[in-house]
């Protein structure tokens, strides 16, 4: 199990609103906070993960390649 659990809520404020959470685990929090950056204007959190946490946001994991940058 990963250390840290990292949470994106993105929000869409056209004509009908949507919301869409993405996760990412990992050991490292400057991984998440690269990835964060993919994100530009959404909330972003960083947790201490735990198998709740893990099983519950599983669902909702980002498998999407993180650049370096």
């Amino acid at each position: 199990m990963k250390k840290y659990l990292g949470i994106v809520k993105k929000e869409n404020n056209s004509v009908t609103k949507s919301l869409k959470v993405l996760t990412r685990f990992s050991d490292d929090k400057s991984y998440l906070e690269r990835w964060f950056k993919s994100f530009s204007g959404s909330e972003h959190i960083i947790l201490d993960n735990n198998e709740e946490l893990q099983d519950f946001f599983r669902d909702f994991e980002d498998y999407s390649l993180v650049s370096k940058e």
